[in-house]
């Protein structure tokens, strides 16, 4: 299926299109435009995204300025993060794999020394800035190790309306319906209950199926303030 065929489909269900009938390259236009700002806003609700994609990046040592990333950027030149969920620093020295901490940038304010440079770095902020944000490490680490990112992974736009629609079963039925109510202003038409009904039902969905499991028996023990025994390949996690 194209952009094209999801368009359609969204037409059709608000009664604007009737079948074997196409749409005018204007109306193309601002209907993909629509279908992509659709996509966007998905992109910043958690529950809408389905992978969390992991990266590495290497750092310098001993740099204490912070690192840029975003399409064009002169260090990570990538896709701008939406969210860093987790992050790691894997060490040069003995590649140890260490936990940061993701802090706000209230906590980030409150550190009086951010020039610092030590091993390994314990705080990550991350400004979230348009369209390059940056990333600064406390302490900057002194050796040259690896960053971790994971972040939630873009649904990505659909650049013409010959790309190809690409995401897990769900997505296309609960974007089709929910493009329909998007569209109907734009061709004057009126949005039905079953239409209106559909739409959040097949959103609903991908989101449920999304949203994280509870919390395992381990989870539950450790909230409830009980011993949870060490097991055996554990004994030798660094910790600080």
């Amino acid at each position: 299926m194209t952009a094209q065929d999801l368009i359609n489909l969204a037409v059709k269900h608000i009664g604007a299109l009737a079948s074997g009938e196409t749409l005018n390259p204007e109306e193309y236009t601002d209907a993909l435009a629509e279908l992509n700002s659709l996509i966007a806003s998905w992109d910043v609700e958690y529950l809408n995204i389905f992978c969390m994609a992991k990266a590495t990046y290497s750092l310098v040592g001993s740099r204490t300025t912070p690192y840029t990333i975003g399409a064009g950027a002169s260090d990570f030149n990538t896709s701008r993060p939406i969210s860093i969920r987790s992050a790691n620093v894997v060490t040069a020295s003995g590649s140890f794999t260490i936990p940061l901490k993701v802090i706000t940038t209230e906590q980030y304010a409150q550190i009086l020394e951010q020039d610092n440079i030590g091993e390994p770095p314990e705080f990550l902020y991350y400004d979230n800035d348009y369209p390059v944000a940056k990333l600064y490490l406390n302490p900057w680490p002194a050796a040259a190790d690896t960053l971790e990112l994971y972040t939630w992974e873009q649904l990505g736009q659909l650049a013409s309306l010959g790309t190809t629609f690409d995401m897990p079963p769900g997505y296309q039925h609960a974007l089709e319906w929910n493009l329909a109510v998007a569209l109907a202003p734009m061709f004057g038409r009126p949005v039905d209950q079953a239409t209106m009904l559909k739409a959040t039902t097949s959103k609903a969905s991908i989101r449920a199926n999304n949203t994280p499991p509870g919390p395992g028996r381990a989870e539950v023990i450790q909230a409830q303030g009980a011993a949870v025994p060490v097991p055996p390949d554990a004994q030798n996690t660094i910790t600080r």
